[in-house]
């Protein structure tokens, strides 16, 4: 709970990449990204992805995002894992068999959600 609570404190979180997140799992307040939206129109990221969109920083309406080290307890597709992700994005694509073990014995779900998109889930990590 007290690291959901620090994670909350932010206008939005999303998978830890560059400036501010990958959009693939996210959770945003409304009210900041409305204000980005309004305030933000003329932005040059404006017509790409929304992601990109809210993760840069617009002047006229910041917002405060977290830092990496929050954002990783939030979610993870690429780097190192370092504790338990409320939730994941993509790590097939990023993560060694090795990773993706340690991943599903955090997230007990992952090796049924790459079945169903047509991956092979990970061997059990030792001592499993």
């Amino acid at each position: 709970q007290a690291d959901f609570d620090r994670m909350a404190r932010h206008a939005g979180l999303g998978i830890p990449r560059g400036v501010g997140g990958n959009g693939g799992l996210s959770l945003r307040r409304r009210s900041a990204m409305l204000r980005v939206v309004e305030a933000c129109a003329d932005s040059p990221f404006r017509t790409w992805q929304e992601d990109i969109f809210f993760s840069y920083p617009c002047s006229a309406a910041p917002v405060r995002l977290p830092p990496e080290p929050i954002a990783r307890l939030f979610s993870v597709e690429t780097g190192l894992l370092e504790t338990r992700p409320i939730g994941v994005h993509k790590v097939w694509a990023y993560q060694g068999r090795e990773e993706l073990a340690l991943l599903a014995a955090a997230c007990p779900a992952l090796p049924a959600l790459m079945r169903a998109l047509g991956h092979s889930p990970p061997p059990p990590a030792d001592g499993e």
